[in-house]
């Protein structure tokens, strides 16, 4: 009997313990994870009580939960999954689940449709055999044959349209199992719950606040630049792609996107003693070892901070920053259900000044390219990340920004421009393979034609070479037009010039190689 008491007792202990999912208030969202917070009105009772959070994501992190009670001592927190509960499906699931209940009757109901047709159709064949011991009548068989020639070709229509249909519902059937499939992966079944033991003094009207980190959730930068002609600005655009796979729906939240990452230690970092010594190590090659001395150095830590002046030209939220992150307050309220994608928020859109040049390497190929190069962009707080590119409105690639490892200039390739026309042609009159007695010489004469097409001046840089030597039996001389810049240790050629509108600029350079009869130095 005292058994039965105590567990009556336990189970009005649960039923009357209290619970709340208090209402999602914001998420500040890193790279990879997400500060939640939450609050809720609540009644709370005099004396020591309990009150259970439900409806949390299972991907909490225990270690960060911080919750306040107002008029309450909080006694204790607990945090677990609740395994047991079923959760409702996601309104897109639920969908699918519908439309594949609904192709399944209508499998189903063709089914019986061609069994009645097969049966209807097996009738008919059985009774066109006609015994030869019995007496036939004319009108009857004139009868049966015109029955057979009205009814057969629609009832052989009827099944093989039948056949058809349930083989095409039943394609329907496998693509929608698949998609159920896939979002039945990101569909959490487990919630996280907190249990609260808290102490309060009256009965009365209350608040809670809650917030925590947890997984499973992130974002990443995606950048649009656009250019809509030459000499006008780049419209940069920062955006990101956020995801998350809490297992718990974000619905018209405050969003703030933070570049920082919680997860990375926030200590202050030190220096330690920096010694430099004479080592010894060994190095195989070619099987031996080779003993070779190296200086041992401390790398020294570095911390960049960002400009506190970041002039905006189009403002897309509140944009604060300091020495660890920056982050992005998003003006409009976010809502994105667990596990339904990706979704694009702007960040921050702003005109960057840009200088405009073509580039070509006729040698490779008459494709004429063009380079903005981007100026100022070290002002905002970028990340790495993907960059589209669009010029006049036009996708012409995609690129990767590393900040890190940029110079103060931002070269972007808009692609190739075929109004700007070059050509690469070999002058015959100066090219020639001849050998004698003193060794072989090779000369070659090259012309390089630029024709601009379009209805404004360009700047185009034009890259070429001639062969340098390697060894002192081959000498190599070169005679180059006056427009010729040239780098004597590489052999690389530079010709910068602007071209009016519709006009035509040439120039041209040769080289001669001289080396020994027997020597080998092909050439094209």
């Amino acid at each position: 009997m005292k058994f039965k008491i105590f567990l009556f007792a336990q189970v009005f202990t649960f039923l009357s313990l209290s619970q709340v999912t208090p209402k999602l208030k914001s998420v500040k969202l890193f790279s990879r994870g997400a500060e939640i917070s939450r609050s809720e009105n609540i009644k709370i009772k005099l004396g020591i009580d309990t009150l259970k959070l439900t409806g949390l994501s299972p991907f909490l992190e225990n270690k960060t939960i911080q919750v306040k009670i107002n008029g309450a001592q909080i006694l204790d927190v607990k945090f677990g999954i609740n395994y047991l509960k079923k959760k409702k499906d996601e309104p897109k699931l639920a969908k699918i689940k519908g439309q594949i209940k609904t192709i399944e009757r209508d499998i189903l109901d063709l089914n019986d449709q061609l069994s009645y047709l097969e049966v209807e159709y097996d009738l008919i064949i059985s009774n066109k055999k006609i015994s030869t011991e019995e007496i036939i009548d004319i009108e009857d068989v004139k009868d049966f044959v015109d029955y057979f020639q009205s009814k057969m070709p629609n009832l052989i229509t009827k099944i093989t349209d039948s056949k058809e249909q349930i083989k095409k519902f039943k394609k329907v059937k496998e693509l929608l199992k698949k998609q159920e499939s896939e979002l039945q992966k990101v569909r959490s079944k487990k919630t996280g719950e907190i249990e609260i033991l808290y102490k309060s003094k009256q009965n009365r009207q209350s608040s809670i606040d809650l917030s925590y980190h947890v997984y499973g959730c992130g974002w990443s930068p995606l950048y649009n630049m656009r250019a809509s002609n030459i000499g006008e600005p780049i419209k940069f655009e920062y955006n990101a792609q956020v995801f998350q796979n809490t297992g718990v729906n974000w619905e018209n939240c405050n969003l703030t996107i933070a570049t920082g990452n919680p997860i990375l230690g926030g200590n202050k970092p030190q220096l330690y003693t920096w010694s430099i010594g004479e080592y010894n190590y060994s190095n195989n090659l070619r099987g031996k070892y080779e003993k070779r001395k190296s200086l041992a150095f401390a790398a020294a830590n570095e911390v960049k901070e960002f400009d506190d002046e970041v002039e905006e030209d189009e403002e897309f939220g509140e944009v604060k920053e300091n020495l660890t992150f920056s982050s992005f307050k998003i003006p409009q309220t976010f809502s994105l259900n667990s596990g339904a994608g990706e979704k694009a928020v702007t960040l921050l859109k702003r005109k960057l000044p840009a200088d405009y040049q073509y580039y070509a390497i006729p040698k490779k190929s008459n494709g004429v390219f063009l380079i903005a190069q981007v100026t100022e962009w070290e002002k905002m707080p970028l990340t790495p990340g993907k960059s589209h590119i669009y010029f006049d409105e036009t996708f012409v690639g995609k690129s990767y920004i590393n900040p890190s490892i940029m110079s103060d200039t931002l070269d972007i390739s808009l692609g190739r421009d075929q109004n700007i026309l070059i050509t690469r042609t070999k002058q015959e009159g100066k090219c020639s393979n001849n050998a004698s007695i003193l060794g072989a010489t090779k000369k070659r004469g090259y012309e390089i034609n630029v024709k601009n097409n379009r209805n404004k001046a360009i700047k185009i840089q034009i890259i070429d070479q001639i062969p340098i030597s390697k060894s002192n039996r081959i000498k190599i001389t070169s005679k180059l037009g006056e427009e010729w810049s040239i780098n004597e240790e590489t052999g690389m050629l530079e010709w910068i010039l602007e071209v009016p509108s519709g006009e035509k600029k040439s120039t041209t350079f040769e080289f001669e190689i001289k080396h020994p009869k027997k020597l080998s130095v092909p050439i094209l």
